[in-house]
């Protein structure tokens, strides 16, 4: 049975000498610098894209960050929330010195490891919706955000301004994101966890 190499060994087979393992936000390249960066979970790669820091930092969101106007970040958020408490996730980034150079390195490595679907598992779905009824719209809100071709985040914030998701709707999709309230939506504002009393 052949042994297929690791997405940590495909990318430094591909990008010797070039990938870095950041342990933080603060670990990715800033100043303008252009990346592919790549969040993998269970030796799967969930999230390759390219960008510069403030596309890069999604690698990092996690039940108290969300990344404003990415596309991935309500996926990203999905695998933190309905996850399994054994995952493992491994974080990388390949610096470039153009956009260019960049986006030809994402392209082949959408090739090599993937990491370019928005489609979640079917465990992280199921999780989701379960308790929520079909026929109603919170669930409905919750499958377009997910087929959002922007921000699903963003459009969910944006859907409840507009008056479009009812304030008794707009609660039970944020406590489904894990969110104090939808209108925080995007920025930094992720649910507390209740302390015992």
């Amino acid at each position: 049975m052949k042994i297929l190499p690791t997405v940590r060994e495909t990318l430094e087979s591909a990008f010797p000498g070039q990938v870095m393992t950041p342990s933080s936000r603060a670990d990715i390249p800033k100043n303008k610098a252009y990346m592919v960066y790549v969040l993998v979970r269970n030796d799967h790669a969930i999230v390759t894209g390219h960008g510069q820091f403030n596309r890069a930092q999604v690698i990092f969101d996690d039940m108290n960050h969300v990344t404003k106007n990415h596309i991935k970040a309500i996926c990203v958020r999905l695998y933190h929330l309905y996850g399994q408490p054994t995952d493992r996730y491994e974080r990388y980034v390949i610096p470039f010195p153009s956009d260019t150079e960049a986006g030809a390195a994402e392209s082949a490595m959408h090739k090599m490891i993937g990491g370019n679907k928005l489609a979640l598992p079917v465990d992280i779905t199921a999780a989701l919706f379960r308790g929520l009824n079909p026929q109603d719209r919170p669930m409905l809100f919750l499958k377009i955000a997910l087929a959002s071709a922007f921000d699903g985040l963003t459009d969910l914030r944006r859907w409840k301004e507009l008056g479009l998701i009812e304030a008794s709707e707009s609660a039970v999709i944020a406590d489904k994101l894990g969110l104090a309230d939808l209108s925080t939506l995007p920025a930094n504002q992720a649910k507390k966890k209740k302390s015992a009393k």
